[in-house]
């Protein structure tokens, strides 16, 4: 029970561990994110439907547009990372001030 309530007062925080689990759960959710956002945008503009025709048109087959799916995923999942990292930084450094303040 204390430590329900010391983390409902801020007074405990949440461990690297926490943040670690959350970034591999994310890191299974951005594709998904990823297609939803393609298929909503899809669904809502018609004109982006007409865009992606055409590109496909150009290059023959589909595989720009599943390039550019792959590149975006890729910058998504970097971005990702580099956020865990720093709040896993972050944590890191308060504990060690801590520890050094006493």
């Amino acid at each position: 029970m204390n430590y329900l309530t010391g983390f409902l007062n801020f007074d405990l925080f949440i461990g690297t561990t926490v943040i670690k689990v959350l970034y591999f759960a994310g890191a299974f959710l951005v594709p998904l994110f990823l297609w939803l956002v393609l298929q909503r945008g899809r669904a809502r503009c018609p004109r982006i439907e007409g865009l992606l025709s055409l590109l496909a048109e150009k290059t023959g087959e589909r595989a720009a547009l599943w390039l550019i799916f792959f590149l975006s995923l890729v910058a998504l999942e970097i971005i990702w990372r580099v956020a865990c990292e720093y709040l896993i930084a972050y944590l890191q450094i308060r504990q060690i001030l801590q520890v050094l303040s006493g």
